[in-house]
């Protein structure tokens, strides 16, 4: 009998520790499939926001008007007009923390805050960065 008992207590240990890994790996897989779908979801958030800044860079002359040489003497549209939309980008989309236009051709920054130079401006070594890329 007590063969018995014991054979019987380790036929239900090894299946309770089977079924609890069985769970362990599932609730990994579980997890795995969450973390990619969060990452797909954010992935597209940005993707759409990016499309949406672009088209508004090459299609809104609020914008343009910051890049354009020829209006940067008119204060309202080289510089209110755009830091208006830099702000109503940050308030109509949660995932954007900053938002800034980098003229390259004067190192000029347009920011929420105002103008800065690129030797002022805090994002300094990420600007730099991303000229140094190719393409």
């Amino acid at each position: 009998m007590p063969i018995f008992f014991i054979t019987t207590s380790v036929i239900v240990l090894i299946a309770f520790m089977a079924i609890s890994e069985m769970n362990r790996e599932a609730v990994v897989r579980s997890n795995e499939v969450s973390v990619q779908q969060a990452a797909a979801t954010i992935d597209n958030a940005l993707r759409a926001i990016d499309f949406y800044i672009i088209k508004e860079i090459q299609s809104s002359p609020e914008i343009s008007n910051f890049f354009d040489r020829s209006q940067r003497d008119n204060t309202y549209k080289s510089v209110f007009e755009p830091s208006e939309f830099i702000r109503d980008l940050g308030q109509n989309e949660s995932l954007i923390d900053s938002i800034y236009f980098y003229r390259a051709d004067d190192g000029m920054i347009l920011t929420l805050k105002g103008m800065f130079t690129i030797d002022d401006f805090g994002d300094k070594a990420f600007i730099e960065d991303m000229l140094a890329r190719p393409g």
